[in-house]
């Protein structure tokens, strides 16, 4: 396995930096994990799996692969704890840091109704004081658990003192996850939420909640139990957060007034060469636009130029931004005139900033997660004609909205009106989401119980 793991590493890399020389072999890796029967993969795969042109069954294979290094952990026996309020546990390294995962959900915790619940959030990684921290620190009735410092055994029994009816994995295989806290089952029901975009393929993980266009795939695309949230499945309150400055001018990031603006702020690790290929087509179509991305080091900037030479568009329709801090990075989202989102993993933080700012994306529906959530926030704000089946009518799509400002201006305005009902945006929908699961989940058990008492 440690060919797979050094092969992994250095595909990462060449990913980031933007080097597809490699696009060929890097297409098929899933399908390599996939058939793996012995050896380890790490959970940081997950992450790399995302990007790839990949289907739900070779990714829920590969995802197995994944948790096939923790299926000799023993769950611990049912908490038996009786109290008076549902429950609700989320477990996370990263809700205390400054990330996206941490930025999203501690913009989450305060909508709960702390009448009816109780939340408890456990900390499996230590961070120094962010925004993010100071958030949970401020939401006085959420209870805070610390397990860093703690042996994976420790902080399992810790949750299981508490006996919490639903634990949610926020992190999922991702961002340096502890699986082997949750392994052993420390609460009642355990479900995964938005921190891995795709099943874990993990027999300790109940549910996965998600939302009814994310559950479009094929049957059998999770090993989960998927719990469809009545509306969007994301939470991306934190565009409501008062430090955010308004959306800077055009002129201010040195992006021409006179042109049509497309836009994508993704991690250049998502961009590859069937997105860059269909991105210069649109370009080629559209003479008076100019794309804007963002990179972290002008070495990238130079080799994404090189490729956009190489389809015969030139480097004044390119404008790059530099990586900026949290705030200034979420108002630059309104610059556009149109977001482009990506194939195969396509944009999820940053597309529901775009749509905020009253800017309208267009995506390819996709047969994965990952490749799926565009269209979800799409139908989530109300136009769902903006995610189409495949590449030429992403391409004719995007001409069309160049060519046709009033049809442009007119999703705008449905925009500006429909995002106010979408529950992406609206944390008190998704934290009474979760409640009325847990509730549901709870109810289920009290029924088991009382067939298994009346046998």
């Amino acid at each position: 396995m440690q060919r797979l793991d050094i092969q992994l590493i250095n595909y990462k890399i060449q990913m980031g930096q933007g080097d597809w020389n490699r696009w060929s072999a890097i297409k098929g890796f899933d399908a390599v994990v996939a058939s793996r029967v012995n050896g380890v993969v790490p959970p940081s795969y997950a992450w790399f799996s995302f990007l790839l042109p990949t289907t739900p069954e070779t990714q829920r294979r590969s995802m197995e692969r994944v948790a096939a290094a923790y299926k000799d952990i023993l769950p611990l026996p049912v908490p038996t704890n009786a109290h008076i309020r549902p429950r609700i546990g989320y477990i996370s390294g990263k809700t205390n840091a400054n990330h996206v995962s941490g930025t999203l959900f501690t913009h989450l915790f305060p909508h709960h109704d702390f009448e009816a619940v109780d939340v408890y959030v456990f900390l499996t990684a230590q961070h120094t004081a962010n925004h993010n921290s100071d958030r949970l620190l401020q939401c006085k009735r959420l209870k805070v658990i610390a397990l860093y410092g703690m042996t994976d055994d420790e902080a399992a029994d810790c949750i299981h003192r508490y006996g919490i009816d639903v634990l949610i994995a926020i992190d999922g295989w991702n961002d340096t996850p502890r699986p082997a806290i949750v392994a052993r089952h420390p609460a009642h029901v355990q479900a995964q939420w938005q921190g891995t975009a795709a099943t874990m393929s993990a027999p300790w993980i109940d549910f996965i909640l998600v939302d009814d266009i994310i559950n479009g795939q094929p049957p059998g695309w999770c090993s989960e139990t998927a719990y469809t949230l009545p509306d969007c499945y994301f939470v991306a309150g934190h565009v409501h957060n008062p430090c955010i400055p308004p959306t800077p001018t055009r002129a201010t990031l040195n992006i021409p007034t006179d042109k049509f603006v497309f836009m994508n702020l993704n991690g250049t690790d998502k961009l590859n060469p069937d997105t860059w290929q269909m991105w210069m087509q649109i370009l080629k179509q559209c003479p008076n636009s100019v794309l804007t991305l963002t990179v972290k080091s002008p070495a990238i900037a130079d080799r994404l130029l090189e490729h956009a030479r190489a389809h015969g568009v030139g480097a004044d329709r390119f404008y790059f931004l530099p990586w900026v801090a949290w705030y200034d990075h979420v108002a630059r989202a309104g610059v556009a005139d149109l977001f482009l989102d990506t194939l195969y993993s396509g944009a999820h933080t940053t597309f529901a900033e775009a749509l905020w700012a009253d800017v309208p994306g267009i995506t390819v529906i996709g047969p994965t997660m990952s490749s799926r959530v565009g269209y979800s926030m799409l139908c989530s704000v109300g136009l769902s004609e903006l995610g189409v089946p495949d590449v030429a009518a992403y391409i004719a799509l995007a001409v069309q909205l160049y060519s046709d400002r009033v049809l442009l201006a007119e999703y705008q305005k449905q925009l500006s009106v429909n995002k106010h009902q979408s529950s992406m945006f609206d944390m008190r929908k998704q934290a009474k989401a979760v409640e009325d699961f847990t509730i549901t989940q709870i109810a289920a058990r009290r029924k088991n119980i009382t067939l298994s008492e009346s046998l």
